[in-house]
């Protein structure tokens, strides 16, 4: 059905769960991306309340796994390679190699190291809330990740015009699909009782594009990877802050 086709190209674009049938452009599936977002968000909480019971540590890299497996560490896998590319400095076409190059540096290693720990340790909070508490954070927190990259493709430019999901998305975005996008994922932030989540997460995810596109002349994939686990660990942190 064609109704289906925006959700099912988001789902495609973000997740390694097969759902066949025709698919949209890219850009006009954005306004679903905090929805498949807060799914994902929903399913990595499962494993983080059912083994509570062997303790939060374990519960919350449960969660982290799960999502890491659904998404086939699409966002880690940005997050890294803009690691190295900040490490290795250079001019453009250097960082861009880096970022192409599918071997993991240094820069590559510490980041997802540092990285992976604040996400546990802001699960490990989330695990410590009731259980209703903790789905909805979770969820939250993973909606307003895509949408933090929804909003950074709208305004950015393409680093590298030929190449890529970064070709597809950036500045192809059209203002519907963001507000449609911002309407939901405002939406997750109020329900689970943090609308501060919802600035924290854009000002995180969008300084980190920024950032991370300005010596790239534009964004990329990996530049909206690094931004969705930077968005994803500021509304965590805003949520689970007492």
């Amino acid at each position: 059905m064609s109704l289906l086709r925006g959700p099912r190209t988001a789902w495609i674009l973000l997740t390694r769960v097969p759902w066949p049938g025709d698919v949209s452009p890219l850009p006009a599936a954005a306004g679903w991306m905090p929805v498949v977002g807060a799914v994902l968000g929903g399913a990595s909480a499962i494993p983080l309340l059912a083994l509570r019971p062997l303790g939060l540590p374990v519960a919350a890299a449960a969660a982290v796994g799960t999502e890491v497996l659904l998404t086939g560490a699409l966002h880690w896998d940005g997050f890294a390679d803009c690691c190295d590319a900040l490490v290795a400095g250079g001019d453009r076409e250097r960082r861009l190699g880096v970022m192409r190059d599918p071997r993991l540096g240094s820069g590559g290693v510490l980041g997802l190291v540092l990285g992976m720990t604040a996400m546990l340790a802001l699960l490990w909070r989330a695990g410590g809330t009731p259980a209703a508490d903790a789905i909805t954070l979770v969820a939250a927190a993973a909606a307003l990740a895509r949408w933090a990259v929804v909003v950074a493709a709208a305004l950015l430019p393409p680093a590298d015009p030929g190449r890529g999901i970064g070709r597809e998305l950036a500045g192809r975005i059209r203002w519907p699909a963001v507000v449609g996008a911002s309407l939901v994922a405002a939406a997750a932030a109020l329900a689970c009782g943090h609308p501060a989540a919802f600035a924290a997460a854009g000002l995180a995810g969008y300084g980190t594009a920024v950032y991370l596109s300005r010596p790239l002349g534009g964004a990329n994939g990996d530049v909206f990877g690094a931004t969705a686990i930077a968005a994803q660990l500021a509304a965590l942190g805003a949520m689970t802050w007492r």
